[in-house]
């Protein structure tokens, strides 16, 4: 039993809804339950990662948990994200089914490469093949680096933000989105 103090078990609030005008889906979420939760485990296990690291797991984990939301009730998925600088493995996993996310970084016996690698795993239902994409992406933001996953392997584009105060956006392009306001929309301007 862990002597640290008692958190809220309701969980991250995430909304998804379309944005009829524009032709696109637009993700919100609320994470700071989500983030109590990683600092609880840190300290329960007593790990230290730099600011830097930190920033990526928190970026990585806010990313993953919007396009987990995005996605239909009943898949699986992971996403690996290796990075050569700083040099860490971030592994992400979510069940859409029973609504859970969980992340781990990797910062000891990560894979020298010739540059970034983005691995994408999706499990339709349960029982069901893996599918798996792999594209390449570059420098050290997780958020970045999702938005090179979509364009690449989903052929679809994708744009996140960080909006302050452990809330976050995803803006996800629709056939006939309207690609002029998708690509110059900030944060403070997305629909309410």
């Amino acid at each position: 039993m862990s002597d640290l103090p008692a958190h809220d078990p309701a969980g991250a609030v995430v909304t998804v809804e379309f944005v009829r005008a524009r032709h696109a889906l637009l993700v919100r979420g609320e994470l700071s339950s989500l983030f109590v939760d990683y600092y609880l485990h840190l300290a329960e296990r007593r790990l230290k990662y730099t600011a830097e690291q930190d920033q990526i797991f928190k970026a990585g984990l806010a990313a993953f948990a919007l396009h987990c939301a995005s996605r239909p009730q009943r898949e699986h998925l992971a996403w690996t994200l290796n990075f050569q600088q700083p040099r860490l493995n971030l592994f992400l996993a979510g069940d859409n089914e029973d609504r859970t996310v969980v992340g781990r970084l990797f910062t000891e016996d990560v894979r020298a490469a010739d540059h970034n690698f983005f691995y994408s795993d999706t499990v339709p239902r349960r029982g069901a093949e893996t599918r798996r994409s792999v594209v390449h992406f570059t420098g050290a933001d997780a958020f970045r680096a999702a938005e090179t996953c979509y364009r690449e392997s989903e052929q679809r584009a994708a744009r996140y933000f960080d909006l302050g105060d452990d809330h976050y956006a995803m803006l996800l392009a629709h056939p006939d989105c309207d690609m002029r306001w998708f690509e110059t929309v900030e944060g403070s301007a997305l629909p309410a």
